[in-house]
């Protein structure tokens, strides 16, 4: 492969490496990218930056720390994302976390077989509907899988996906998470890019 190319190409079970990504072909077309999280990512869990969600957030570290895995459910845009990175880079044991982004036709457990390495932490984002829905049991199938390789697992997932059709199957290690108070995000954001005249957001226009 040139440094021009662009594509990769595998079939059957392989495995293929652009930059720092891996992509895992399990074959009938269904794969999955797992990359480490970028630096920049982590950035925005950080003390002083990082506010705590709505929601059940209060028990998410603890129950993460219990079961070794968590699925945390929401809406699109809630910042269930960077909650996740949150719970993992306070928990994993390595400090390496991973991302998984999954192109299958319906969730199953074998496309993430070849991919645990234990002590590791990962992010698995199951937010993107599938042309077939998971087994209802898939919560309880992903939290095994996580156990069985000695892994570090938070799963995020979409109302709008029915995400809470199968995710309740893994009781109490699902939580589900709301969206910070905006007018505090935004300030926080704002400071973080160097500014401090924060008056506009005592607009009544932004309330």
């Amino acid at each position: 492969m040139t440094a021009l190319d662009s594509t990769v190409h595998v079939q059957d079970h392989a495995v293929a490496y652009v930059a720092g990504t891996q992509i895992f072909n399990i074959g009938d077309d269904d794969f999955i990218e797992m990359a480490p999280i970028p630096l920049t990512d982590l950035a925005a869990c950080a003390d002083g930056r990082f506010l705590p969600p709505g929601g059940q957030w209060a028990d998410a570290h603890r129950k993460l720390r219990e079961h070794g895995s968590l699925i945390v459910t929401g809406e699109r845009g809630t910042g269930r994302r960077t909650a996740a990175l949150r719970l993992l880079s306070r928990v994993g044991e390595s400090g390496s976390i991973y991302e998984l982004t999954p192109q299958w036709k319906r969730p199953r457990i074998q496309v993430l077989q070849p991919l645990a390495k234990p002590g590791a932490g990962y992010l698995l984002d199951m937010s993107d509907p599938t042309d077939k829905p998971a087994p209802v049991d898939f919560g309880k199938r992903l939290m095994d899988w996580a156990s069985q390789n000695g892994i570090c697992l938070v799963v995020i997932a979409a109302d709008d996906t029915g995400a809470r059709r199968w995710a309740g199957s893994a009781g109490s290690a699902e939580v589900r998470l709301l969206s910070p108070n905006a007018r505090d995000l935004a300030a926080q954001e704002l400071r973080a890019a160097g500014i401090w005249d924060l008056g506009i957001l005592g607009d009544e226009a932004l309330t």
